[in-house]
């Protein structure tokens, strides 16, 4: 039983191999091809550290590359056993030796400095980070890992599940004080809502919009506005730039200067993420996957092994970029 598990695991390691140069000889230019945690985690589980290795030495010598995030790093550091976490570290470190992308807090304040356009001009989107500079140093000398601080991380950790339980509780329960900001959030919310112009402006807001604006609101409130985030660096230097130094304006000056942000853009393709899940009553990790989200809008391709991210394709056509790293399937680039 024990040889046969392993040819399996064998068979499926060389599989994915071939499919991976079978894909970047056919792919053109530059595609950005991000791999969420849940992919990573997959391949982790079939691939040797040569193999991986292998991969990413294809992959450089085509010219290509795909990429992971400081999320995914975030992701696994969070892991509990020490080993697992350890073996993920040196795994990347094999796999995906590239700089990683920017943050979805990064790609959300470079996109609203842009004035919010409809469609981004391709650019480098590599991470600014500490974390990303840690990630080159130490792909640099596979001896070195990240140093943990574990009340740090469990406190990342803590606040991750918090804002995903509050997000749902928010949505689902709009009467109840959230257990965070201990007041109730949609009497905040709504009215911000129904003053919205384009909200105005409509005849009639169906529900379904409604949730999304109501959602994009809420991230904004707690990401950009309260700093509850992995990158806080970054939210404070967009607030020090806007000139705005009291947080409890934060919300106020957003609303006139980027109320286009709540209708369209990234803040609001993590808003299909969280009520897609919300109205399939899914809410573990629900806000790992909302910052992954924004990724889909930024990849030519966005693998994953969670079925929470290509089911989006149901709910929105550009969401077709999503694949499931078990079939690879929408993967090449013209």
């Amino acid at each position: 039983m024990l040889h046969r598990i392993r040819q399996q695991a064998t068979d499926l390691a060389k599989s994915t191999i071939r499919k991976f140069k079978h894909w970047f000889h056919r792919s053109g230019g530059q595609p950005y091809i991000y791999f969420e945690t849940s992919a990573i985690n997959h391949l982790h589980e079939i691939l040797s550290f040569e193999e991986a290795e292998a991969i990413s030495k294809f992959v450089t010598e085509k010219g290509n590359h795909y990429r992971i995030s400081s999320l995914v790093f975030w992701e696994i550091l969070l892991t509990a056993d020490d080993t697992k976490r350890e073996s993920l570290v040196l795994f990347l470190q094999h796999f995906a030796p590239f700089p990683p992308f920017a943050a979805p807090e990064e790609l959300i304040i470079d996109w609203l400095k842009q004035g919010c356009p409809r469609v981004e001009p391709r650019r480098q989107i590599d991470s600014r980070s500490l974390i990303a500079d840690v990630w080159r140093d130490i792909c640099g000398d596979k001896r070195k890992t990240f140093v943990l601080d574990r009340k740090d991380l469990a406190h990342k950790l803590n606040l991750m599940r918090k804002l995903g339980h509050s997000l749902r509780r928010t949505i689902l329960f709009p009467a109840q004080k959230d257990e965070l900001l201990g007041v109730v959030l949609m009497d905040i919310i709504d009215p911000l809502v129904a003053n919205l112009s384009f909200v105005r402006s409509q005849p009639q807001l169906n529900d379904n919009d409604r949730d999304l604006y109501r959602i994009s609101i809420y991230f904004v409130l707690m990401i950009l506005c309260g700093e509850l985030s992995m990158e806080t660096d970054v939210i404070s230097e967009f607030w020090r730039e806007e000139g705005i130094n009291d947080r409890n304006e934060r919300l106020h000056h957003f609303l006139q200067k980027y109320e286009i942000a709540i209708q369209r853009g990234p803040i609001l393709t993590m808003a299909y993420m969280a009520l897609h899940q919300i109205k399939r009553k899914k809410s573990r990790g629900l806000w790992a996957d909302c910052l992954h989200a924004v990724y889909i809008t930024y990849s030519d391709s966005f693998i994953s092994a969670d079925e929470h991210f290509y089911s989006l394709k149901n709910v929105d056509p550009h969401f077709d970029r999503v694949s499931d790293i078990n079939s690879f399937k929408g993967l090449v680039v013209e």
